[in-house]
């Protein structure tokens, strides 16, 4: 995947709130409900707006009617120019405070620790909204420095905060820019407005994106940018929008308070009158300095364990029912119900089976967890886990929603000698994963013991399982894959398990990330040692992908001119020597495809070019070199211009892999484009359908990024395989296995973590470093497994019975429509065990 896609570069760009009289238009009028001062004017509207990006990578490209704008920090830099018109104001309006206030719709960087802020500078000469580009500020004149000329030596104002993780309002304010608006009111300095770039710290690429004010999307009118102008008093940017750091600790302790009462049905009336102190004492907070938020913390940690006591009365540790795939909330009080557990499954395949234990003390205690029994199942085959609590984020990426929660999402295996620790008042679920790959079918009695190390009763929860006279059936037509980088800090060191736990996960399918490098400048020989040291770990795949990291992972590729003579002969030299060695180990021509460009849609790229068209090009220089080699592509636009680019790609590509996008519901309104609900289902019942009665396969790969750790796993990781099945694909696959960029698996505070494993390097000090386990598994690594494993066992049914399949097809309408419901899986899963097994050809 690109890195840094979601910052086009063809549309990025900044918007000018401007200045007008109060009768010129409703565009200045007061938000309903914001507090103004009695001389306020607010400013928002695109009627006296100007506004245009200037991008180094394009630098005759004027950008000034986009509906977006960010600002990119890089060495090839994205800088936006804004301008207000003043006109309208009284020549003695003095302003006594001013605040530029943009809604920020996504951001991205390379660090948790080293977002980009923003600075703004005073134009130093004039521009045309529709003619300014990064070299030109007119069509006939151009910039005395490219990038825009600015008075460098006097920053206006800068960015509040650096990060907000996801949408919000920023402010921006100073005495300096307030000043400069009153200069240009008054005439005293021609007005030709600001340019935002970024600050000048040093870090990686990094971006952030904004409502413009020419948006016309009704989601985002209200959120275009404004300018407030008070000649009374100081603007408070919270008064329009902007949610101080107060206020987000604020938030954060109601939704605490809140998932703690949630969770009891029936209070005290000492209860009642805690709750409703604590509630008051919150919204009296002012600061968001740690010291109050910490003392309140504290209380809302005795009230968790006082209502425990007063549900559980007499109890230390309760065990309490819940199935794997539901979160458990990190406040929640235990639920009553049967903790014993029955189950059925077939051969060859994996179960997972769940229970909560929760500590309903104020001290740390430390249990003894032992499996007993299960006489005649191989131990090897059981796998016994505690979940521990990660931090995530809620469901919205709007600063001051979906806040900073804990997450049971990873899952350590328990100490050797199977003690789990819980903190006072946590809760932890007890994971165990079941695998019957040769195992004899039959009854099976297990029993889970769980008590206090010191001596005292332990509880003993019965386990029963079904070993069923049937073997779940791979199905060889589904290729299943993840971008797994095994040349990635998370697992470089640790190919071979890295290799076992993707295989068993269902994974047979491998994309790589390798170079190929020549010697020096020389073509060949090329060093193909830690190539043919990967490849020779996945002998048994179905398929490996090469990922040529935008046509340049043979990196002569990159240092030549796109399609030029040496860029061609280097390329018939090399590619047949590359072929020789995929074949010498063992991977013919059907079991292998090159990968040249990520995400493909028409992205400039190599000279101002469509992706499309750099796709096709190399493509053909490929097949004309060996007509055999099989060419992948994975487009992620699907309006008509992308269908005729699919039509002139079609001959040259043996695979197509589609974004999910094309199964979000809805129109596409941002990244990589806009394209409609009814483009994407002309694409998939035009082109695509058309591809695959030819014979060509089609498959379709999933994307969860950032701030994915709280998302509901059935949601977003087992419905993948429902919907590839549904849609008749036979490809699945998911960014992304493991990290890429160095980046923590054990927050989501980076914005930019995909992996679904946690790593050893950065994990908390009490997880149990196992020699035999470099990383984990997490709660959506195995949901993921789950949903492959549905998929099987649908196409082993619509093979074992053909009369079923209108029945398998309302079951996956069912998954696809109540997606997040764990029981709609569970129901239909035994739905299909149970055709399966009375299917004539295995009675």
């Amino acid at each position: 995947m690109k890195l840094f896609r979601d910052v086009p570069s063809t549309y990025l760009f900044v918007v000018l709130a401007s200045v007008a009289a109060a009768d010129r238009s409703a565009a200045w009028a007061a938000p309903e409900g914001a507090a103004l001062g009695t001389d306020t004017h607010f400013l928002q509207g695109s009627e006296v707006c100007e506004d245009a990006q200037i991008n180094s990578v394009h630098p005759d490209t004027n950008s000034g009617s986009s509906s977006k704008f960010s600002v990119f920090r890089s060495n090839a830099p994205i800088h936006s120019l804004i301008r207000f018109d003043l006109s309208g104001l009284p020549k003695d309006t003095a302003a006594k405070d001013v605040a530029l206030m943009m809604y920020m719709v996504g951001e991205s960087y390379a660090g948790m620790n080293n977002p980009m802020m923003l600075e703004a500078y005073a134009v130093a000469t004039d521009w045309r909204e529709d003619e300014v580009t990064w070299r030109n500020r007119t069509r006939d004149q151009e910039w005395q420095t490219a990038g825009g000329r600015y008075d460098h030596q006097n920053v206006l104002a800068a960015s509040d905060i650096p990060a907000l993780f996801g949408k919000g309002w920023i402010a921006l304010k100073s005495p300096s820019l307030t000043r400069m608006v009153n200069l240009w009111i008054t005439g005293q300095k021609p007005n030709h407005g600001l340019l935002l770039q970024p600050k000048g710290e040093p870090g990686g690429p990094s971006s952030k994106r904004f409502v413009s004010s020419e948006d016309r999307d009704a989601e985002y009118r209200a959120y275009r940018p404004k300018l407030i102008i008070s000649t009374d008093q100081p603007v408070n940017p919270a008064d329009h929008g902007f949610l101080s750091d107060a206020e987000l600790v604020r938030r954060s302790l109601r939704e605490r308070l809140n998932r703690i009462t949630s969770s009891v049905r029936h209070f005290g009336p000492e209860s009642k009158d805690r709750v409703k102190s604590l509630s008051a004492e919150i919204e009296a907070l002012t600061t968001a300095d740690d010291a109050p938020a910490k003392r309140l913390e504290g209380k809302l940690d005795a009230l968790l364990i006082d209502l425990m006591r007063e549900v559980w009365p007499g109890k230390e540790v309760v065990i309490w029912p819940i199935s794997p795939w539901p979160q458990v909330l990190p406040d929640q009080v235990p639920q009553p119900g049967p903790t014993a557990i029955a189950t059925r499954m077939l051969r060859n395949e994996y179960q997972e089976l769940s229970l909560a234990v929760t500590n309903v003390t104020d001290r740390e205690q430390t249990l003894d967890v032992h499996l007993a029994g299960g006489a005649g199942f191989p131990a090897e085959k059981l796998t016994l886990r505690a979940s521990y609590w990660v931090e995530g984020r809620g469901k919205s990426s709007v600063r001051g929603e979906g806040l900073p929660i804990m997450v049971d999402d990873a899952l350590p295996r328990l100490d050797e000698d199977k003690r789990l620790k819980l903190e006072a008042g946590q809760t932890r679920r007890l994971w165990l994963t079941v695998n019957s790959h040769d195992v004899s079918d039959g009854d099976y009695q297990f029993t889970l013991k769980i008590g206090p190390t010191t001596e005292g009763p332990a509880s003993e929860i019965p386990i029963r399982l079904r070993v069923l006279p049937a073997a779940l059936r791979r199905d060889k037509e589904l290729s299943v894959h993840t971008y797994a980088y095994l040349n990635r800090p998370s697992t470089r060191e640790h190919k071979a398990f890295t290799v076992n736990d993707l295989k068993a996960h269902c994974q047979n399918t491998y994309v790589l990330n390798l170079t190929t490098d020549p010697k020096a400048d020389i073509v060949e020989p090329a060093d193909y040692s830690e190539f043919r040291e990967h490849i020779r770990l996945m002998r048994d795949a179905k398929m490996i992908i090469h990922f040529w990291h935008e046509a340049k992972a043979p990196r002569f590729l990159a240092n030549l001119p796109w399609l030029s003579d040496p860029w061609k002969n280097a390329l018939r030299s090399w590619l047949p020597n590359y072929v020789k060695v995929l074949r010498e180990e063992g991977f013919d021509y059907d079991r292998f495809m090159l990968y040249p460009f990520d995400e493909t849609y028409d992205n400039p790229v190599h000279g101002g070019r469509p992706e499309y068209q750099a796709l096709e090009e190399i493509a053909q220089e490929i097949h004309k070199i060996d007509p055999r080699i099989k060419v992948f592509c994975n487009p992620a636009a699907f309006g008509p211009d992308d269908r005729q680019a699919f039509m002139k790609l079609a001959d040259d590509i043996a695979i197509w892999s589609l974004h999910f996008l094309i199964f979000k519901p809805g129109d596409n309104p941002a990244w990589p484009k806009k394209f409609s609900e009814a483009d994407k289902q002309e694409a998939l019942r035009g082109f695509f359908a058309e591809e695959r009665k030819s014979g060509k396969p089609v498959w379709a790969f999933q994307i969860k990024g950032r701030h994915n750790t709280a998302e509901d796993v059935n949601l977003h990781y087992r419905r993948w395989a429902w919907q590839i099945w549904h849609a008749g694909l036979t490809g699945m696959g998911l960014w992304s296995y493991n990290d890429i960029r160095g980046e923590s698996g054990w927050t989501d505070r980076d914005g930019v973590d995909s992996s679904v494993i946690y790593e050893l390097r950065d994990a908390p000090e009490d997880i149990p470093r196992q020699p035999f386990e470099p990383f984990m598994p997490s709660r959506r690594w195995q949901a993921w497994r789950a949903g492959v494993q549905d998929y099987f066992l649908l196409q082993q049914v619509r093979q074992s019975r053909p009369d079923l399949y209108p029945e398998l097809r309302k079951l996956a309408e069912e998954i696809l429509d109540d997606s997040a419901n764990h029981a709609t899986y569970e129901k239909a899963r035994e739905a299909l065990i149970d055709y399966l097994v009375s299917s004539t050809k295995l009675k």
